[in-house]
């Protein structure tokens, strides 16, 4: 869903103009970039919330320094997260099935010869 589709249900349920809903819209993402630039944690009760976190990039061969860097995270609220388990329930399947669908996903790179 864009943010331009958000303010569109804005205004049909709420009845805002399409000006007020949008800014409305733009508030709010505002709001919460900003506590996320100040290292602070959004929470929506029910919904989820957002926070930082530090991570380690990958170590390369030969590399001396280890990057971290910032990333958002996402942590689903109970309300949501049952949601989505009862409307989408999990699935089970033979670990060779797994198995087989992550090894087609990743092509083995090749060397130039």
């Amino acid at each position: 869903m864009s943010k331009f589709a958000l303010a569109a249900m804005l205004t049909e349920r709420l009845g805002l103009p399409k000006a007020d809903a949008m800014e409305a819209v733009d508030t709010m993402l505002d709001g919460v970039q900003r506590v996320l630039l100040s290292r602070g944690r959004v929470t929506f009760v029910g919904f989820g919330s957002f926070s930082l976190r530090e991570r380690r990039s990958r170590r390369k061969a030969g590399e001396q320094k280890i990057e971290i860097r910032t990333e958002v995270v996402f942590t689903p609220g109970e309300g949501l997260a049952g949601q989505v388990e009862s409307r989408h329930p999990r699935r089970t399947e033979p670990a060779s099935a797994a198995r087989r669908r992550t090894s087609k996903a990743r092509s083995p790179i090749r060397p130039k010869r």
